[in-house]
Formats: structure tokens, sequence, C-alpha cells
């Protein structure tokens, strides 16, 4: 049996740091929403009295072994549930690797709705558990669409809102480390050692909180990120962006991607040539809300 799932690249409208804790990771919140930019995954089974996982992919940057996130889920699963199997998978990848855009945890995430589809086991809160064991962004990346993600990320709430946002996605060229990231506002904010948010940011949060109770679709754009990520491609993006048209540009994630939203194809185009002859990759896309598989 064969199953085919479209893995949709994230993009953090919302990103902030709440503080550290005491594992070491940071708790968040972060309004994270699906986009169109995806790869395709394609899970295979046979039936077999052994395990064997084996990937493959039309992209060399990433590992077909079990560093790849994919065979670690699928690993997971068939263990939790008792399952031997054959097991193929082969990532036909469309999202740039390392670029803060998902694309490793949104593969993971398809890999395990194939499972669910060919194997019909779990519930809905199984699967996030098993997301949530091998990596943070994959419970939100398992759903996609809207959510507010709190916790490590793997805290979920559904915000209400279907309308479609376009969005110009482009990608620095350089790779941005986010334990460096992160290890940078540690040290601005002493490691959140009687961290007192700024009167802006508490506003934020209330208008986010207001957004999830109430419906309102008025999403503040905001990455803390952008205060340690000194790069002078993310500068050299937001000024072409601008350039161009756009009004409101963003960070996503601790980079290298930046988005921003356009009003019309003329005008994504005129952002997506200025930034392509500037050197950089850039992808048209839009928001995606996709059904409940479970």
């Amino acid at each position: 049996m064969t199953v085919s799932e479209k893995a949709y690249a994230k993009i953090n409208l919302y990103l902030d740091v709440l503080g550290k804790r005491s594992d070491g990771f940071h708790d968040i919140l972060s309004v994270m929403q699906s986009v169109s930019l995806a790869d395709l995954v394609i899970v295979s089974c046979e039936d077999s009295a052994t395990t064997e996982i084996t990937i493959s992919s039309n992209s060399s940057e990433i590992p077909t072994d079990s560093r790849n996130i994919t065979y670690r889920i699928a690993e997971k699963y068939l263990n939790t549930f008792g399952i031997a199997s054959r097991l193929h998978i082969h990532i036909d990848k469309h999202i740039p690797v390392g670029a803060g855009l998902g694309g490793g945890s949104s593969d993971g995430a398809a890999t395990l709705r194939a499972m669910y589809r060919i194997f019909g086991k779990g519930s809905r809160e199984q699967l996030l558990d098993i997301c949530a064991s091998v990596g943070s962004d994959l419970p939100f990346c398992l759903l996609g669409g809207m959510y507010l993600c709190g916790g490590r990320g793997e805290k979920l709430k559904r915000i209400d809102c279907t309308s479609v946002s376009n969005f110009v996605l482009a990608i620095g060229n350089s790779r941005i480390s986010t334990p460096t990231a992160y290890a940078e506002l540690d040290r601005i904010n002493n490691n959140y050692i009687e961290y007192t948010p700024t009167d802006e940011i508490l506003m934020y949060r209330q208008i986010i909180a207001d957004t999830v109770n109430y419906g309102e679709d008025s999403i503040p754009i905001y990455n803390v990120f952008e205060q340690v990520t000194d790069i002078d491609e993310i500068s050299k993006i937001k000024e072409i962006m601008k350039k161009n048209g756009a009004e409101i540009t963003l960070m996503s994630g601790s980079g290298p991607s930046v988005f921003c939203f356009f009003r019309d194809s003329s005008e994504a185009d005129r952002i997506c040539l200025g930034l392509k002859l500037g050197g950089f990759d850039a992808f048209e896309c839009y928001s995606v809300y996709p059904e409940e598989f479970i």
C-alpha cells in the first residue's frame, strides 16, 4: 500500500520566548501558520515479519538513514503499536533545507499521517504524543493551519481563522544556528532571571489571547529573534521587499527565512524578481488550512 501526504512549510506570524526551563529548553509563545510551499512524502509498506525502514529523496542535502526525522517518526509509530513492516519513505523536497520553515518536522508529521492512514492505529492524542517525543514543531506540523503554540511548541490551541493570506518567502544563503540564537537571547535577558516583558509585549500577548478566545483576526506580527539575528542578508531581503511594495516584513523562526504579505500578483512578481536578482530564493505562497485527518 502506498500513501502520499503533503508536508507544508510553516512560518511564525508571532514568536516570543517566555523563559528558560530547567530542562534546558525554552517556553515560547508563537502563532504558527501553514503555507502552501510543501514537500511531498510518499510512504509505501509491505507485510514483513521484521521491520525495515528505507528512505530516498530527490535532494542530496538530507540524510536518508536513521538521522532523518521521518525514520525516527516511523520507527516510533511501529514500536508504539507493535507493528512489523517493510517501509519505504520517499521525500520529494521543495522546502529549502535549514531555512527555519519546519521542512524536516513537516516531513516527519506527513510520514506519521501517512502511517495512520495505512495502519489505522492511534488516537489523536497518541499521535501528538509521538510527535512531541521526537521534535517541538512536529505536533503543529501534524495538524497544520493556524495554532497558538506554547511550551516548547507542543502545546497547541487552534485559532479559528480560515482567511487566506498571501506571502512571499525569501531564503537567505547563510544558515543560522537555532541554539546559538537562543543562547544570545539568554545572554541579553540574564537567562530570563527576573525577566519582565515590555509593555508592548504584554499588549501583544493580550491581543493574541483575545484572538484565540473571541476569533478576532488581528495577530500581531513580531519575532523576538530579530533582536539577536544580526545578519546583513536579513536586512537586505527586507530592504528589497519594501522597495518593491511590501509594507510588513518579518523573519520566521531564527532565520534565515523572511516573509512579507502581498496585495496582488503583480506586486508578488515584482518582489520575487527583485529578490532573485539580489541572489535570494523566493517563493510566492498562501496560507493553508488542512482538513482534520483524525
